[in-house]
């Protein structure tokens, strides 16, 4: 039985929370480009790549995500939004959100340092339009979530961070009342791991049915809250031999993932290459494909970080790496300059400064879905 369904707009949001089932001792699947899912699996976790795609194609793919997930008689629903709001958040989730049920929306991930406050995200305690991960995204929407579930046409509400913590039964009240008053969507404070817990414990007794929305943080506490262990009967899958060296590809811009790349890059047996970004988007066929860098380095034996966008090219060790932190230099060849990368770029939207919001007023399903809904899974909770 399909207990639960997650629908991420890109690889690392669906892996992030097929590991999250996993861990519960859930079988998991996380499908990506059409790929099908086996059989017999408790949670899906399927990546639509839609986050750099222009707000109609998102939307029509969300919507077919959403639609699926109905015919597989899913009975829980998680639409995982990052955790910065990067994307079409809004839209994507209005045209997920079938005609009754409620969507919560918690986008805090405490782990890593983003918190919700008083409906405002926050990266380590700075608010979200003020960081570097938000001004590297372009976007053109509200960066507090309530504000821009509104502009997709929303009825949204907030639910402050004292209310969270005042227990269970005072929070599932809350969650009805905002319900009973006509809201679509619930956007509620977390600032801590246990914020995060009662979330998911309260949405797991409202009346309504549910569908849930956030980041990894959320779906971590979801398998308690919703009681999903996985079928005892079921034998532990095989682990992968842990044989051969192993390739760790970096591709964010971000100040984090780079530092975190340079830590990586000090372990000893450690390799780094230097990806051209023009190279890998100009395909096998370009003069400067990395393919046979990469398998050179892996047929040597040491494990290969590979970071794209970087400066300078080719192999470097983590010693090497180090030495250029303190502060020491090699002479130059002559002739040689240092080019920089080129900035990251996110496809412009500015067509949705013109336009309605694709998605309309409100999600719009087809008659086949409600009915599918309805006779399938009686007992799905959203």
């Amino acid at each position: 039985m399909l207990e639960v369904e997650v629908i991420a707009d890109d690889l690392a949001g669906a892996a992030d929370c097929g590991i999250a089932f996993a861990a519960a001792g859930l079988a998991t699947f996380v499908a990506f480009a059409d790929a099908p899912a086996p059989d017999r699996i408790e949670a899906l976790s399927v990546d639509t790549d839609s986050r750099r795609e222009p707000e109609r194609e998102a939307v029509r793919r969300a919507r077919a995500a959403a639609e699926r997930a109905v015919a597989r008689g899913a009975r829980a629903l998680y639409r995982k939004i990052d955790s910065t709001l990067r994307g079409h958040v809004g839209p994507e989730l209005a045209e997920t959100l079938p005609p009754s049920p409620i969507a919560l929306v918690a986008p805090a991930f405490p782990a890593t340092g983003r918190t919700t406050v008083g409906g405002d995200v926050l990266v380590h305690g700075v608010l979200l339009e003020r960081t570097e991960v938000w001004r590297d995204a372009r976007m053109d929407v509200p960066a507090r979530p309530a504000e821009l579930l509104v502009r997709a046409g929303l009825r949204s509400r907030v639910i402050p961070l004292a209310t969270v913590r005042a227990g269970t039964e005072a929070l599932v009240r809350e969650i009805e009342r905002h319900a009973a008053a006509g809201a679509d969507a619930i956007v509620l404070d977390a600032e801590r791991e246990e914020d995060l817990a009662a979330v998911a414990r309260a949405g797991a007794r409202v009346a309504r049915p549910v569908v849930w929305s956030g980041s990894a943080g959320l779906a971590r506490h979801l398998p308690v809250a919703l009681r999903l262990t996985g079928d005892p009967a079921r034998p532990p899958a095989p682990r992968p031999p842990a044989t051969g060296a192993v390739l760790v590809v970096v591709g964010s811009r971000s100040s984090v993932a780079r530092e975190q790349a340079r830590v990586l890059a000090d372990e000893p047996g450690v390799t780094r290459l230097s990806l051209d970004p023009g190279a890998l988007l100009a395909g096998p066929g370009s003069a400067r494909w990395p393919a046979a860098e990469l398998s050179r380095a892996l047929a040597a034996g040491a494990d290969v970080l590979a970071v794209i966008g970087e400066e300078p090219q080719g192999p470097e060790r983590g010693r090497r790496s180090r030495r250029r932190r303190r502060g020491s230099s090699r002479p130059t060849r002559r002739g040689s300059a240092a080019s920089s990368p080129p900035a990251a770029t996110w496809r412009a939207r500015s067509s949705a400064r013109s336009a309605p919001p694709a998605c309309g007023s409100r999600a719009r399903w087809s008659r086949a879905s409600r009915s599918a809904s309805r006779t399938r899974r009686p007992r799905s909770r959203w």
